[in-house]
């Protein structure tokens, strides 16, 4: 299965509903597997930046097919190598916690991020958004 607007628009409007309950104005951005741009949603408030910052972060978790998060932590590790990375996809590669892979049926059809909040809000927002898209 493939990642469908449909999926990218549940898992966005599932987790503006889980940021709003946090009273955490994000940006979510969906990705599909190959890292392009699916679905990007801004919410009242979201910093103006949030949105290029949710899509790079998606893009880095469908790109390694691990969350933003353990890339984060690889990426602490190895500088040098993560920032060639970064310049050689001209900086829409970015190593913060905030994403994560969208897997349908065992395969990983996408990613979803988000930024806003706290690294950690962003994460749990996605996750949200996820866990109900999938669910429903």
């Amino acid at each position: 299965m493939a990642l469908t607007l449909d999926l990218a628009e549940r898992i966005v409007k599932a987790g503006i509903a889980k940021s709003q309950e946090m009273g955490v104005p994000v940006s979510i951005s969906i990705v599909d597997e190959a890292g392009n741009l699916a679905y990007v949603a801004r919410m009242d408030g979201a910093p103006f930046l949030s949105p290029h910052i949710a899509a790079g972060k998606a893009y880095t978790a469908a790109a390694w097919r691990a969350s933003s998060a353990e890339i984060e932590e690889r990426a602490a590790k190895a500088p040098y190598f993560h920032g060639g990375v970064s310049t050689m996809t001209q900086g829409r590669a970015i190593f913060r916690k905030g994403a994560l892979p969208i897997v349908v049926d065992g395969k990983i059809v996408g990613a979803a991020g988000a930024s806003g909040g706290t690294s950690e809000e962003d994460e749990d927002i996605v996750r949200a958004g996820i866990d109900a898209a999938l669910k429903g």
